[in-house]
């Protein structure tokens, strides 16, 4: 007598199971937005990566999907930070490599200065390549992590994926960048922060 074994359930069905649809990912309001980061979702639209297919089993789907923990807020403001704190160091020891061995240009009439010695100078160069990757990194993570902030934050409050949370967050940081500085100079920062986020996001079709 032939024992009876219950069918495998199809593959999109398994996936249903996990609270994971095609159509889902194809929406314009998925289910759990910071499940879904904007980047995968623009690459799946646009047939340059399938992270999530009908055909494979719920232990690949399981792998595959975005880290919670990453994808909140807080993870996203700590990446952006660590990101724009090391993107600040790379900016300033460029500048302070080409300061520290670019000699002065003299004036017309004014007496040439004496050359310094060649360990004197490398010293020189040193610390000022360290104070200046020092400024930009500070600079670069309260700006990283106080745009990456607020746009998750506007993001989650409107509940949807599109350029206005850049703009929005772009006009909030350059203002509080400007603050104490008077009332235009916050408007300035505002308009130069969000048409500097609009551009990224045009320039990058809005992957990052």
């Amino acid at each position: 007598m032939m024992e009876w074994a219950p069918e495998t359930p199809p593959a999109a069905d398994a996936n249903a199971t996990l609270g994971i649809r095609v159509s889902d990912i194809d929406a314009e309001k998925p289910p759990n937005l910071f499940m879904f980061p904007r980047s995968m979702l623009s690459a799946h639209r646009d047939g340059s990566f399938y992270p999530f297919l009908p055909a494979y089993p719920p232990q690949v789907l399981q792998w595959v999907q975005p880290n919670p923990i990453l994808e909140s807020c807080a993870g996203k403001l700590v990446t952006s930070a660590a990101a724009g704190y090391v993107f600040g160091n790379l900016f300033g020891l460029v500048l302070g490599s080409y300061e520290g061995i670019t000699p002065p240009i003299p004036l017309p009439g004014q007496r040439e200065l004496p050359k310094v010695p060649w360990r004197e100078s490398m010293v020189g160069a040193w610390r000022l390549t360290k104070g200046k990757c020092r400024y930009w990194g500070n600079n670069f993570v309260v700006i990283s992590g106080m745009f990456a902030g607020i746009e998750c934050a506007v993001e989650k409050a409107r509940g949807t994926h599109d350029v206005g949370n850049e703009l929005a967050a772009g006009c909030v940081t350059g203002a509080a960048l400007a603050a104490g500085q008077g009332v235009q100079a916050q408007c300035l920062g505002c308009v130069g922060f969000a048409a500097f986020s609009y551009a990224m996001h045009y320039f990058t079709d809005g992957r990052f």
